[in-house]
């Protein structure tokens, strides 16, 4: 899914919907599955968070996977904090959102003038399928020893505050109100972009009774948590996952490190270096295909693309009688540099018994033939790095994608 920001700019984010955005289904474990060894998580700096693929016990209903989790801190303005675990990392969003069954701080609202009087905002992030709605608040956001002062968040479906303008619902398809719907207690946008470009409204009334549409400057919208950080390592990421086996794996750990060129642990010596344009997107080309929308969205738990001379099944999912590889191609689409890796295409389980299965891909709403969509299934065994935009790094203009 994909959200659409102002000024006719479309960005990329793929927020999967505990597979009902794939099509599939299952449980996440079977008595007939082996048993693999036990991940180990990596020693970190304070730069770092352990990034965990595995199921979310909260919606053991559904198979979470390919769903990489965060643990988040948030703390109030008298420093009353809670962590929040199961956390999906979304390299294709800018923003944290938490749904509001998982906040237990009473945090305060982000206010804007509207008739001359402050009141409440409230936003839609709308998606090509999908929407949140909730009101944007204050908090602190922590990350290990990284921190984001009073920074802009949006709650996902407060009950206690308006309910969503018929312009929201009416023009992005369903709502992403629940755990759930998502397979995480929230997202934690931490890609290419600092502001998130929603749609914001001005909620009149004590809890937000009625909502006109608003324009929000830049530092009144839900923020990047890495661009707001007081460190140095404010200008982007480096995601790590390991590499994983054609079958399928239990779980899978990785880590999240902050800040790129500011550290030991996040020099970009020996990264491939591919500038992004003004939407994002970089060029892909493989399968005797080429791609010229293609992002890099660890949100995606598929890779979500129309791929010629592949069958699929009815709900779009590629399926292989056989493990596929490409020698895949990525280029910049505003500058000469690229990078070199591999596409590979899996045979679809029958039934999803791990959590974490390289290989996957659908066409599943996908509209255009130049678009892929490289989700978390793609980025098993590669170190990614995301630069923000607007910030100036040795290698070059921001934002890129860096790969190793």
């Amino acid at each position: 899914m994909k959200m659409t920001r102002h000024a006719n700019i479309v960005m990329c984010i793929c927020v999967t919907m505990t597979l009902a955005a794939c099509g599939g289904g299952g449980s996440a474990s079977s008595p007939s599955a082996p048993t693999p060894a036990p991940v180990v998580a990596p020693a970190l700096n304070t730069n770092q968070v352990v990034v965990t693929v595995e199921q979310n016990p909260a919606v053991s209903a559904n198979a979470t996977v390919n769903q990489p989790y965060v643990t988040v801190r948030i703390c109030d303005t008298n420093n009353n904090c809670q962590n929040i675990d199961y956390v999906l990392v979304d390299t294709g969003s800018y923003g944290l959102r938490l749904f509001a069954s998982a906040v237990s701080l009473n945090l305060p609202p982000e206010m804007t003038p509207s008739g001359g009087v402050p009141q409440p905002v409230g936003e839609c992030a709308s998606f090509v399928s999908s929407y949140t709605w909730g009101p944007v608040r204050e908090a602190t956001v922590m990350l290990n020893g990284e921190s984001a002062a009073s920074i802009p968040v949006q709650i996902i479906a407060d009950p206690n505050f308006a309910s969503v303008p018929v312009s929201c619902s009416n023009n992005a398809g369903p709502s992403i109100s629940t755990a759930h719907d998502l397979g995480a207690n929230g997202i934690l946008g931490v890609g290419l972009f600092k502001h998130d470009g929603g749609n914001y409204y001005a909620c009149s009334g004590s809890s937000g009774t009625s909502c006109v549409s608003v324009t929000l400057a830049g530092s009144s919208q839900v923020v990047n948590p890495v661009a707001a950080f007081s460190s140095a390592d404010n200008n982007g990421v480096i995601l790590s996952l390991p590499s994983v086996p054609a079958t399928g794996q239990q779980s899978a750990t990785g880590t999240l490190t902050f800040g790129l060129d500011t550290q030991a642990d996040n020099a970009l010596a020996g990264f491939s270096i591919v500038p992004a344009d003004s939407s994002g997107y970089i060029s892909s080309n493989f399968n005797h295909q080429t791609f010229t929308q293609t992002y890099i969205d660890s949100g995606s738990n598929f890779n979500f693309l129309i791929l010629t001379g592949y069958p699929a099944d009815s709900n779009g999912n590629y399926t292989p009688p056989n493990p596929v590889s490409f020698p895949m191609s990525l280029s910049s689409t505003v500058s000469a540099n690229g990078a070199t890796s591999f596409f590979y295409l899996d045979p679809q389980p029958q039934s999803f018994m791990f959590n974490a299965y390289p290989g996957l891909a659908s066409n599943y709403g996908v509209a255009l033939s130049s678009q892929a969509d490289l989700g978390a299934s793609w980025l098993y065994g590669h170190s990614v790095a995301y630069a923000i935009n607007g910030n100036t790094l040795s290698e070059g203009p921001t934002p890129f994608y860096g790969f190793q």
